[in-house]
């Protein structure tokens, strides 16, 4: 791995504690992609910046489901804001993380030019500020209408189960996978 730059791994099943014995063979990385990587965490993200000092790209996009309810992803951005202050482009699209998480990547990243929160529903952007205070920085989400009008083109029902019985239930879920066979 001594010459290894870029390192896509999205939808791994990797986990924390592979992450921490391969990142001390990692430091040339200056690309790396761990999106929709569900079992690492920040323990991951801190082993990472702490051994790929030459990094400047990372992307740790999820689905906001995978984060919704938990500290994990606010304890990664805050691993991100200690260990990697060389990170240029950033990617955490549908993390469930504070403005003040992004807030202190933002000030720890000085070199930070782009910084995509799409779909971090819980951050709030005052756009007047952010160009004032960092005009070279790019930031794109949280774009709610983006992300609900991406939904409501798929052509989707939702069933609350509770409602229903359970035999009417896998009734009417035997229906359905047989119209999808079709």
């Amino acid at each position: 791995a001594g010459s290894l730059q870029v390192l896509r791994l999205p939808y791994s099943k990797i986990n924390d504690s592979i992450v921490e014995q391969a990142a001390p063979r990692l430091s040339t990385v200056t690309f790396l992609d761990l999106s929709y990587c569900p079992k690492i965490g920040a323990q991951a993200i801190e082993a990472i910046g702490k051994h790929c000092k030459i990094l400047v790209t990372l992307c740790r996009n999820t689905y906001f489901l995978y984060s919704a309810g938990t500290d994990e992803p606010e304890d990664e951005a805050n691993a991100i804001a200690a260990t990697m202050p060389g990170l240029k482009h950033l990617e955490l699209g549908s993390h469930n993380i504070s403005t003040e998480c992004v807030l202190n990547i933002i000030f720890s990243c000085p070199q930070l030019e782009h910084l995509d929160i799409n779909g971090c529903f819980t951050v709030n952007r005052d756009f007047k500020f952010f160009k004032e205070k960092y005009p070279k920085l790019k930031i794109v989400g949280p774009d709610e209408e983006k992300e609900f009008k991406e939904i409501e083109k798929l052509n989707f029902t939702i069933i609350d189960q509770d409602l229903y019985d359970d035999d009417f239930f896998e009734s009417m879920m035997e229906e359905i996978a047989m119209e999808l066979a079709k």
